[in-house]
Order: C-alpha cells, then structure tokens, then sequence
C-alpha cells in the first residue's frame, strides 16, 4: 500500500488512549520519499503519532546498553543508540527521558511524568518501564526490523520467568541527572551468560501465527503491530522446558568469544 507517510499513523489501528512504543529502521521510507523527490520528516513523523493518541503515551527506546561499570549516563546529553527516531525524540521538549541509564525511554503524553520516576534497582526488573508496557496493555510498533534487532521486552520476559541462561551482573555507573548532580547509580542488568546468543526467529513466527503480531505494509516498508500484554503470556505460557518454545542458542565458538572480550575488557581496566 502506498501513502503519505504522514498517514501511517492513521493507518495502524490506534485508540486516543493507547499506550505505544516504536521501534524502527525508517531508511526505507526515506529512501521511498527520496524517490518521489520529497525529504522525510522524523519529526512530522512523530507528530503524526502524537495526534493518533491524543490521550495516550508515546514511546522510543533511549538505550546506553553498551554501558559497563565505571562508565558515565548523563540524562541529558547521553545520546540514544537506538536509531533516528529515538535520537529524534531525544530532542523534542515535549518528550521527557525516564532514569534507568542502560535502558531508559523517551515518553510523551499521559504517563510521561509518572514513568519518569521509576527507579528500579533491575533494569528488566518488576518496577521497570518494561513491567509497565506489560501490565498496562502496550502496543509496540516495529517498522522495518525483525524481533531479534529491538524487542528488547524479550529480557524483561526472561528475568520475570528466571531463564537459566542469563544472570543478574550488578553495574556501578557514574550517573548525571538533569540537574547536573552526580551520583554513582548501581543495576542489575540480566545478562546472557558466556556462549549463549538470543534467537528469537520462531517466536516472531508464532506470534504472527497466533495473532499476537499483526503485519502491515506501507510504501514498501514491513510493519508489526505487537500486543505486548499478550506476547509475555505466550512467553511464559510456552518456553521450553514446558513447550517447545526456545529463545536462544548456544555455542563453544560464542563461548570462547565472550570469554576473551571479558578477559581484554579486565586488562584495559588494569
């Protein structure tokens, strides 16, 4: 289908009171824009989205996730990893950041100040903007992305149902808030132990089989609409050991590379 891409929004099946996180690679809807002669605009973009939920929340992941012990999370000036849209978000007032420093969003609308001062000690854990998303029937729009490259509501999922092939690793970060004071903030970040690797091809098949994911196309670009409510549940309802759910792999050739990068990453710290 081909349209404005100002009428995406208007597209998706959207209530004013929706609660929706995007997640999205938008080089292809550039690049069609691009081929019409016409410039895409990130921020129109947004705004489209805000009209769409005029009572609702709005949301972008904002991650540092690369962030390790010793390391500095400035609110404000650390910078999103997590595509143009975020970064987009990042910089409209309207928007406000919440505090977790390797996982924190930019949220506009009806939450915003109440997200904001959450503060779990787990960045995945039960007081978390994840644990929120779940609870209070999300939605999260995925434009241009397969699960394995942003749904990163897959950790909160395994912490909440204690996977055995990640641990919690406490993180000492040097953390600036927006007033420009200093403290040093600790996390517990559920990691994936060493050799293990998340796969996530045959949840995206199931849930797309059961419902839980609805596609849409739109000037070539590939859109899913997910249910994050329903997605844990299928989650917990379907992991192996119980079903024949499986969220990662395992390898001695992972194994020997994550053991190394943690061996360098000691001597760099030396």
């Amino acid at each position: 289908m081909f349209i404005n891409y100002l009428d995406i929004a208007k597209k998706i099946p959207l209530k004013e009171n929706d609660i929706l996180l995007i997640a999205s690679d938008i080089k292809n809807l550039a690049l069609h824009e691009l081929s019409l002669g016409k410039r895409f605009d990130a921020q129109a973009f947004i705004d489209s989205f805000k009209e769409q939920l005029s009572s609702g929340t709005l949301l972008f992941h904002a991650f540092n996730d690369n962030l390790v012990s010793g390391d500095t999370f400035h609110y404000k000036k650390s910078k999103p990893n997590t595509g143009s849209l975020s970064v987009a978000a990042w910089k409209d007032s309207s928007f406000v950041r919440t505090r977790d420093p390797f996982h924190s969003f930019m949220v506009w609308g009806a939450a915003s100040n109440y997200l904001k001062q959450m503060d779990d000690p787990s960045t995945f854990g039960s007081n978390s903007v994840f644990a929120w998303l779940h609870q209070n029937n999300a939605k999260m729009l995925i434009i241009d992305l397969p699960l394995i490259k942003c749904f990163t509501f897959v950790h909160y999922c395994e912490e909440k149902i204690h996977v055995k092939y990640r641990k919690h690793v406490k993180h000492s970060i040097r953390y600036i808030d927006e007033n420009e004071k200093e403290s040093i903030k600790e996390r517990f970040f559920y990691s994936r132990k060493s050799g293990y690797r998340n796969f996530l091809d045959d949840l995206e098949k199931m849930l797309l089989e059961n419902g839980i994911i609805q596609p849409y196309s739109f000037n070539e670009s590939q859109c899913m609409l997910v249910d994050l409510h329903q997605a844990y549940h299928f989650i917990a309802d379907n992991l192996s050991p119980k079903n024949n759910l499986i969220l990662y792999s395992f390898s001695y050739k992972d194994w020997v590379k994550d053991v190394l990068k943690q061996v360098l990453k000691k001597v760099k710290r030396q």
